[in-house]
């Protein structure tokens, strides 16, 4: 009896070795032990041969788990479902049967607990540290086995062609979704900060933006005109304190060129007047609005630009750009120096805001709560601007409402709304009236 339950343990631990094994390489990234093994790690390198044909080490673990079923299920029926019969006494077919069952059933489960569910859940805990101790093993099995396996694969990809399947096609590719899935688990476990989740996020939305959307706007732009004397450049400069100024001839739809500060230096020396202008400054980078952010940032590392003049539809100027405001977009705001911290959207009290009019709609929106209709424009100024019907005076202190929004202009910058004050009024709830009927 000890040694037939003996011999049904090492068959149970056979399947579980064999399905522990299973579990433990396909878990593998291929890529990972790839490199391992270009490394020079031996272990890496026969395991990195083993997921490179999935089909004979398949066929190797299926024939093992297969052969140690099959020999617990005979024998455990041949030995342990004779002497229940024989413990229970009555001679008829049916208890015979009804033997054989019970020990079945009883056999199946030590096999899925012990054999399979147990194993797999420990190398799922640890499938390299695994997998490395079993690959010289399985290796070794595979070549002992190699007869029948390449039988078994041969007939596999018999059938997959018959199915019109490619046997030896494998999908490898790794989809965006698929990364941002493994990001957000590895957030929860924890492995992965929220800082760099978010980054992760921002490369992949990175690719989908046109640069219009994070370009500084035309209406912002600090420019100098092309004739102005070098007092007045100096004036600019120091005032806005920007490294690189748009020069432009006529109007901002012009820009013929790019100011670098430091060409400035050499008329501390030199008389000032002979200053001009057009003498010093440098051809523009262009890029069209459509253009997506990544192709703008790639255009401007090959070229060593700073900074580009985003150019719309009809050939006018729509705004600028520079790489740290692309950069931006990836790893988050970017303060120098000179920067100033002035948040767009101020909570003064509970329900009251101070928001800058260039604030875009959707981050107001997420903000508060509320979906805003989507129209023509982008900012929480476009939306007040279309709620009025017309652009606001300096002095006159427009208000409008939307829903249960009330909004009230604060401060105009020439004839772009700066900021706007958004109240958040207490939804009424509609009067029910009495039915006294």
């Amino acid at each position: 009896m000890i040694l037939d339950l003996f011999v049904v343990a090492v068959l149970i631990l056979v399947n579980a070795f064999f399905a522990a094994t299973e579990i433990a390489i396909i878990s593998l990234n291929d890529n990972k032990m790839r490199r391992r093994a270009e490394e020079g790690d031996h272990s890496a390198a026969k395991i990195h041969r083993l997921m490179s044909e999935p089909s004979r080490f398949l066929a190797t673990i299926q024939v093992g788990v297969t052969l140690a079923g099959f020999l617990s299920s005979a024998f455990a029926a041949e030995n342990f479902a004779d002497r229940l019969y024989t413990l229970i006494g009555i001679d008829l077919p049916a208890i015979h049967t009804a033997s054989v069952v019970i020990v079945t059933f009883i056999l199946a489960y030590f096999s899925l607990v012990l054999g399979e569910l147990v194993p797999k859940r420990l190398a799922q805990n640890n499938p390299e540290q695994l997998a490395k101790a079993v690959v010289g093993t399985i290796t070794t099995l595979g070549k002992v086995m190699y007869p029948f396996v390449r039988l078994l694969t041969l007939s596999t990809n018999l059938v997959l062609r018959l199915l019109r399947v490619d046997p030896n096609r494998v999908d490898r590719s790794v989809t965006e979704e698929e990364i941002r899935m493994m990001v957000d688990v590895g957030r929860e476990l924890g492995s992965i900060h929220e800082e760099e989740k978010e980054m992760i996020d921002n490369i992949f939305e990175f690719n989908d933006m046109a640069v219009k959307e994070i370009m500084t706007h035309r209406t912002d732009i600090v420019s100098v005109d092309v004739d102005a004397t070098y007092p007045e450049v100096i004036e600019v400069a120091l005032n806005e304190r920007y490294t690189r100024i748009p020069v432009y001839e006529d109007n901002i739809d012009n820009i013929i060129g790019i100011l670098h500060i430091k060409d400035l230096l050499r008329y501390t020396t030199e008389p000032q007047d002979t200053f001009s202008l057009r003498a010093i400054i440098r051809p523009p980078h262009l890029v069209p609005a459509s253009k997506s952010s990544d192709a703008v940032f790639r255009d401007m590392q090959k070229s060593r630009a700073q900074i580009a003049i985003v150019i719309d539809e009809y050939g006018g100027t729509a705004g600028l750009i520079t790489v740290e405001d692309l950069l931006e977009e990836i790893v988050g705001n970017i303060q120098d120096e000179y920067d100033e911290e002035e948040p767009d959207i101020a909570r003064i009290n509970e329900s009251t805001y101070h928001i800058e009019g260039m604030t875009p709609l959707d981050e107001v929106g997420e903000m508060l709560g509320i979906d805003f209709p989507d129209e023509d424009f982008d900012t929480l100024a476009g939306l007040v601007i279309s709620l009025l019907g017309h652009i606001p005076d300096e002095t006159e202190q427009a208000t409008a409402a939307f829903g249960n929004l009330q909004f009230k202009v604060l401060a105009m910058d020439d004839k772009r709304i700066a900021k706007i004050e958004v109240v958040v009024m207490p939804e009424t709830e509609p009067e029910v009236a009495d039915d006294d009927e």
